[in-house]
């Protein structure tokens, strides 16, 4: 049940890659105000980031998601009114609730999971989040009015509502409630702490920074640009790389515990540097729109089995029940500060740059990537919370 928050995470997200177009063209928008109606959600992301780990050790996971449902219902009625700043108000609170679940829906999942099966069972948080983006790539296509399209998200929104109702809170908050821990501050700050914040942060960065938003966001305007389709073309090739990323999100949820994490993040990361370089390389030569296809599914691939379920996988897992919940808030908040900067100056950057070299920067950070988890990031696979902890104190 839960999972329906992540699921309007990846469709508010989303969607407005093919109702940018329509949107556009209604309000004869600039680069500057397409990204701004883009981005305006992430901000709103980041503020839910920061709020949703201190409601969650505060109030409880469950009643937190209660808030979050309420959220996500405002903002879809006021996105599809006909008030261009109303619309911007509704993103804004669609992205405070994206915020919170990023953060909220891992760590309940995380700590009501055995732990042989807690990679896969916290990996569903990602599949419902790419179900999401899948899902607003065929409602794009298909109903091709933008009011339609935002408007969509009022059924998961009510089945996370009715929904909630029908779960309980986590063991492991009901055990913090009657445990009295150190002062945050002190707790906070304990070496062992600072080690699992820093892994934390920096994998939830790196997962922004190597560009999966700019292609989830911008897909469809990216094949504009390289090549002439109209926008009907643009969202088809853009589900294409939807249902990639659901299916290859599946196929993680087999390797999470069998493989094991780290490996899995150092191939994926190394994988994205590689179709990145292919993707920018097409592009500045350009030899053609099948290759900058299969260079993006090759990427999506890629970060379908790595650092898409992984990412959100790891920040649930390694920090102490102390402050786990304002812990996962922090990463999730850092991903979204992430998400903001690259999505908002994706285009001036493409503007500036090219778009070719624009993605070979991207191929160079995922390199940078895989250096940094082969150097700092521990496995934690098959390994209880009290075990990771321990790793940290060596």
């Amino acid at each position: 049940m839960v999972s329906f928050g992540s699921f309007l995470f990846g469709f508010n997200t989303a969607v407005i890659s093919g109702a940018l177009l329509y949107i556009t063209d209604e309000f004869h928008l600039n680069f500057f105000q397409e990204g701004l109606l883009v981005s305006i959600l992430i901000l709103g992301a980041v503020f839910g980031a920061f709020i949703g780990g201190i409601l969650a050790d505060k109030f409880g996971r469950r009643l937190t998601l209660f808030f979050v449902s309420i959220l996500f219902l405002l903002g879809t009625t006021l996105v599809i009114g006909k008030i261009f700043l109303f619309f911007l108000f509704g993103r804004f609170i669609q992205g405070i609730g994206v915020g919170i679940v990023s953060s909220v829906v891992p760590l309940y999942i995380s700590e009501i999971s055995p732990i042989k099966y807690r990679g896969a069972l916290v990996s569903l948080n990602q599949l419902a989040i790419v179900l999401g983006v899948c899902i607003s790539y065929l409602v794009d296509y298909f109903l091709l009015d933008w009011r339609m399209m935002l408007g969509f998200a009022y059924i998961p929104s009510l089945f996370l509502f009715l929904g909630l109702f029908f779960i309980k809170e986590t063991s492991a908050f009901l055990e913090k409630k009657k445990k009295k821990f150190l002062d945050k501050k002190e707790v906070f700050f304990k070496k062992e702490n600072k080690k699992a914040l820093f892994v934390g942060i920096g994998i939830s960065v790196i997962q922004q920074i190597t560009g999966i938003n700019v292609v989830i966001y911008y897909a469809p305007k990216i094949f504009k640009l390289v090549k002439s389709f109209d926008h009907s073309q643009a969202i088809f090739i853009a589900v294409i790389l939807g249902i990639v990323q659901f299916v290859m999100t599946i196929f993680s949820l087999f390797l999470i515990d069998r493989v094991g994490r780290r490996k899995l993040l150092l191939f994926g990361s190394l994988g994205m540097a590689i179709s990145m370089f292919f993707l920018g390389f097409a592009i500045e030569l350009g030899i053609g729109a099948n290759i900058i296809i299969l260079s993006l599914i090759s990427y999506i691939s890629f970060f379908a089995i790595s650092l898409g379920p992984i990412a959100w996988l790891l920040i649930a897992e390694i920090f102490p029940l102390s402050i786990r919940g304002r812990a996962v808030g922090i990463a999730a908040l850092s991903n979204w500060g992430a998400n903001y900067l690259v999505s908002f100056s994706f285009l001036p950057l493409m503007g500036l740059l090219g778009a070719g070299k624009t993605f070979f920067l991207f191929s160079l950070i995922s390199v940078f990537s895989f250096y940094f988890i082969k150097k700092r990031v521990p496995e934690t696979k098959n390994r209880s919370f009290e075990d990771i902890q321990e790793f940290w104190k060596k």
